[in-house]
Parts: C-alpha cells; sequence; structure tokens
C-alpha cells in the first residue's frame, strides 16, 4: 500500500478539476462522465428531472471512486487482454443503431479509437477487480423470504395486469444488411425444425438464440406485461396457447421464435418461487455495493484527493 502514498501536488493545470493520487481529472474528462450519466439518469426518470450544481458534484465524486477503485485494480495483478477489449467492442457495435458506424459513435463521443479502447479496457477492469472482492459474498435464503414478504405486505407481489411467460430463441439481424436477414431467417426454420423434430424447445434456445440472457435465464422471460413489448411479440403471443410455439417472425432486433409458457390473471399473486432468483440478484448487487462502498473509504484514508473547482451547472 505504500505506493498509495500521498504525493506531492503538482501545479494545477486550468483545464485539471480535481486529482487523485497522482492522477489529474481533466474538465473535458468529468464533462463527459457528467453527459452520460445525465443521459442515463433521463432514461429512468424522465428529461424533466432536475441537474443541479448538487448532482454534478455527486458526478465528480462518482468519477473520483472510479479512478480510486481503478488504481487499485491496477495494482491488483488482473488483466485484461486485447481480445476481451475486441470482444466488448462487438458488443457494443451490436447495439447501435441501423446504419451507425463505430466511427460515428467514436465522432458523437469526440472520442479517439485509441481512448475509447482504453476507456473498454479501464471498464473491464474495474468489472473484475469489483467482482473479485465480492467474490465471497452469499445471500442467505432466509433473507430473501424475508425480502419477498415485506414486498408481500407493501402489494409489490400483487399483478397490476395481465401477464405472460415465454421462452424466445432470437437470430440477431441488421436491418439494413438483407445478408443478415437472410442467414438469420435460415437459422431460425432450422431451430423450427428440430423442435418439431421432437427436440426440446429449451435445449434449441442454448444452442441457437443469440439472446443475451441465454446462459443466465435460458431466454426465458417471465410476468411480461404488454406494454413493455413491440406489437409484433404481442401479436404473436396473443395467437398462441399455452405450450405452443410460433411461426418465424421478424423484430427489429432479429428473426424469433416464441414459446408461450404461462399466462396469468391480474389481481393474483406472484410466488416466491417465480420472484426468487429476482429477489436475490437484487440483494446480492445490494451486499457488492456494500462491499465497493467500504473499499473506497479505505482508499480515500490513504490516497490523496483534491478538487481544484467546484462542478458547474450549465442550466
Amino acid at each position: 500500500m505504500g505506493s498509495f502514498a500521498a504525493p506531492v501536488r503538482p501545479p494545477a493545470m486550468p483545464e485539471a478539476i480535481a486529482q487523485v493520487g497522482d492522477t489529474l481529472i481533466s474538465t473535458v474528462e468529468y464533462q463527459a462522465f457528467s453527459e452520460m450519466r445525465i443521459k442515463q439518469i433521463q432514461q429512468q426518470y424522465g428529461p424533466q428531472f432536475p441537474i443541479d450544481r448538487k448532482l454534478r458534484a455527486r458526478f465528480l465524486e462518482e468519477l473520483i471512486n472510479n479512478k480510486l477503485l481503478l488504481m487499485k485494480a491496477q495494482s491488483s495483478g488482473i488483466t485484461i487482454t486485447p481480445k476481451e477489449v475486441d470482444a466488448d467492442i462487438g458488443s457494443i457495435l451490436e447495439t447501435l443503431p441501423p446504419r451507425m458506424t463505430l466511427q460515428e459513435l467514436l465522432q458523437q463521443q469526440r472520442s479517439s479509437l485509441e481512448n475509447f479502447r482504453n476507456e473498454i479496457h479501464d471498464k473491464l477492469l474495474l468489472d473484475k477487480y469489483t467482482d473479485s472482492i465480492s467474490v465471497d459474498l452469499k445471500v442467505e435464503e432466509s433473507a430473501i423470504k424475508a425480502l419477498y414478504e415485506s414486498w408481500v405486505q407493501q402489494g409489490r407481489t400483487t399483478r397490476t395486469g395481465p401477464t405472460t411467460d415465454f421462452q424466445l430463441i432470437l437470430c440477431k439481424i441488421r436491418p439494413e444488411d438483407p445478408g443478415s436477414i437472410s442467414t438469420a431467417t435460415a437459422r431460425i426454420e432450422k431451430a423450427q425444425q428440430r423442435i418439431k423434430d421432437g427436440e426440446d424447445f429449451q435445449d434449441v434456445v442454448l444452442a441457437v438464440s443469440d439472446e443475451p440472457n441465454v446462459s443466465e435465464q435460458k431466454g426465458v422471460y417471465r410476468e411480461s406485461r404488454s406494454k413493455i413489448l413491440s406489437p409484433t411479440m404481442n401479436e404473436a403471443l396473443a395467437s398462441l396457447e399455452v405450450g405452443e410455439v410460433s411461426e418465424p417472425f421478424q423484430t427489429p432486433y432479429g428473426i424469433n421464435l416464441v414459446k408461450v409458457l404461462a399466462r396469468h390473471e391480474a389481481n393474483t399473486e406472484i410466488p416466491y418461487a417465480t420472484m426468487r432468483d429476482t429477489l436475490e440478484k437484487m440483494l446480492s448487487i445490494q451486499a457488492q455495493q456494500e462491499r465497493i462502498k467500504k473499499e473506497i473509504d479505505s482508499l480515500r484514508l490513504i490516497i490523496h484527493i483534491e478538487v481544484f473547482q467546484a462542478p458547474k451547472s450549465t442550466e
């Protein structure tokens, strides 16, 4: 820990807003981080959510905390390979709007490819490090049940409208590329034939689907409400009885096959078995956040931090 001793601060550069150890945080870096956090907040709470000086100061504290954790991660022996960075960039590209290129994304973010790769590297390093310091955390079954019971008392386990459980096979497409559409269609048709030949739907999901939750949730979506699904998906689900499999259909994400697992009426209770995994994940995230906060608090005691200027509101 000796390497984290408070350094002698060099003369503050005009563009620096803060310093963490030997690392300066520039106003440009802070502004980019703030813009990202504002987008996240407004997506969650709406565009009218007030962005004031207090919130901007919190953004700076978050950025400082990230720098502290990154310094510790860099000394932990954890490594990130170029192949891992490439894979993460590939995942990002799959989420871009149709026809948007990586170069256009870099221009939008006012970043170079080198800086972008460095940002991805640091993000992956932080993810690995925070996972490593919380790998021993376990959520007791009694805690999960207690949370469920508290939700029952609050009425949060009562369905407010009809819901559907379904399982999805998705073969991704790039809408602007007819070749990718025909390839995905051929893949889904082969999957459909495997199911017709008697293969279990879930086995085909695991073998074929490009869904991001395949390994963890096996393509299963529970308690889905029509208002959060696309019209095409709603139409496909509405045409099926429980246990039936759809014909192939296209959404903006790809070519799909869907199987209805169950339907639930409004004003009925969601059972513990259905909610258990979601509640466990919530408690796990909470426990990890507490562990990370303790780590940050300990780092703040031994690493020099200085804020040169308070963040200003642009409102």
